[in-house]
């Protein structure tokens, strides 16, 4: 899409917030460390790593803060939370500053980073400006006021909203001079994944890919074998084991379940995301090439979908609208055989499942080809930056080998330079045996649809398609006729605003 704008102006302020916040919150790594499945949804899997943004309201609230804010530039700029870098006197170095977001652990490894980054460079100052409500709201009222950081950490389902309208730089010239960061040390997906129309315009920092995980004592208990950790297993192979997962409270399953007396599902289905995977791995991406309408209504994405939708509406056995009102349904609890979400959950499953668990391959369409499903936050630097040379060997470093060790011990991210494919960091914890399953999956890698409209699709998805054919309460072809003209709209308004 065309940047035709040097800054991001008060009006582009107010259109990017509009698009950007007026979804539910969603999926964007550094988020808060709690996994539970809920009604409808089957969101047990969306959290920690790619978790939901914080503190999201509608977009005419959040529009007119980002108006207060810009209007009232002298007040940001003197608060801790919200001020610009400035240029240092001469002779006192560089200040640097650094808009983040994320959990405890997320802030904890930043305050490691940044002061090993500093060892290593005395002249350059980084100041740490962590952002705990919504993050996008945050960033786009100090680009309005042209008060912005010199770097930030992106969400995953937000951050090209930044480099298409003209905010931040791209970093190919950076990349190119092979200083602090060669792309050849990277799997090339993963610096894929912060392309747009062909240029870099991030540096990935914490990545993951979708696999399965796995209760290795509930698959015991069923008398089953546990998933293939070389061989993706099969939908049609996932809802047989998934059914014999699925017990009721008297022992129930398959034919037999009664599926308001649920008390262990076998599957947790990552819909929120697997709306669109599906689609893809019968062949067919979720949007035209020219981004102008959806292809959710054509025959391939019905297959796909119509996967989804029968696992939690005629089978049962991923909670969805019959779920009762007994203990949550999560991986932790030992009541979830199987999720299906992303390796930034690797550490919070090492600290809370007491059961043996494992991981395989990410479920596939028989007679396919494979479609691997991952994503990282993006690392950008501002337009407005008056120290991008520092920024840009902060952001390396980050998305280096110091930086990167510091995420694989936590367990919110994994390898993505080839060189860190063995690296302790990764290796030296029990769980999980399998871990090569994540860089296997990285090879049929397809970045996620995260254009500028993605979260207000994704609510039209969710409040359209999801919530009523996940819980039986329309077919999906109804479903579909609804959400696709709202797709369609949405697609040509941000068309439209986006000047392509």
């Amino acid at each position: 899409m065309k940047r035709t704008h040097p800054n991001l102006s008060r009006r582009d302020a107010l259109h990017l917030l509009g698009g950007l916040l007026a979804a539910v919150p969603l999926a964007a790594c550094g988020g808060t460390a709690s996994s539970t499945a809920s009604i409808g949804t089957s969101s047990a899997a969306n959290t920690v790593g790619n978790s939901p943004a914080t503190g999201s309201r509608s977009a005419g609230t959040v529009a007119s803060s980002a108006v207060t804010a810009a209007t009232s530039q002298s007040t940001a700029t003197g608060t801790s939370d919200t001020k610009a870098a400035e240029t240092a006197p001469e002779g006192a170095g560089t200040k640097l500053a650094f808009l983040s977001r994320g959990s405890v652990q997320y802030q904890d490894v930043f305050k490691q980073s940044i002061a090993a980054f500093q060892q290593l460079h005395p002249e350059i100052t980084v100041d740490n400006q962590p952002v705990t409500g919504n993050f996008d709201e945050k960033l786009a009222t100090l680009l309005a006021g042209n008060v912005a950081p010199d770097a930030f950490f992106g969400q995953a389902a937000t951050f090209l909203v930044y480099p298409i309208k003209g905010a931040t730089i791209a970093l190919d010239s950076y990349a190119a001079k092979g200083v602090d960061f060669k792309t050849s040390d990277y799997y090339p997906y993963w610096l894929k994944t912060m392309q747009w129309r062909g240029k870099l315009v991030a540096l990935p920092y914490d990545p993951g890919m979708a696999v399965l995980f796995y209760n290795k004592t509930l698959f015991d208990k069923a008398g089953l074998p546990y998933p293939d950790a070389k061989a993706a297993v099969t939908w049609d192979k996932l809802l047989t084991m998934a059914e014999q997962l699925t017990v009721d409270k008297k022992g129930n399953r398959g034919s037999a379940l009664d599926p308001s007396q649920v008390v262990q599902y076998g599957l947790d289905s990552f819909s929120n995301r697997m709306w669109w995977h599906l689609p893809r791995e019968h062949g067919l991406d979720v949007f035209s090439s020219d981004l102008s309408k959806t292809t959710l209504d054509q025959q391939a994405a019905i297959d796909g979908l119509q996967t989804l939708v029968d696992l939690s509406a005629k089978y049962h056995v991923v909670p969805g609208g019959s779920t009762g009102n007994g203990p949550a349904i999560n991986f932790q609890s030992d009541n979830l055989a199987m999720v299906i979400t992303g390796g930034w959950q690797v550490g919070l499953y090492r600290e809370q499942v007491k059961s043996a668990w494992d991981i395989a391959p990410l479920p596939q369409v028989a007679g396919k080809p494979a479609v691997g499903m991952g994503w990282a936050s993006g690392l950008m630097i501002t337009k407005q930056s008056k120290q991008a040379d520092a920024a840009w060997q902060f952001l390396t470093y980050l998305a280096g080998k110091q930086g990167q060790q510091l995420l694989l011990k936590v367990g919110v991210s994994q390898p993505m330079l080839t060189s860190m494919a063995d690296d302790p960091a990764f290796t030296a914890s029990a769980e999980p045996a399998h871990r090569d399953v994540l860089l296997n999956e990285v090879a049929a890698g397809d970045p996620p649809p995260y254009i500028p409209a993605y979260m207000e699709i994704q609510t039209a998805v969710q409040s359209d398609l999801l919530n009523p054919t996940l819980t039986g309460k329309e077919n999906l072809q109804t479903a579909s006729a609804t959400v696709v003209p709202k797709i369609n709209a949405i697609l040509a308004k941000y068309k439209q605003q986006y000047g392509e």
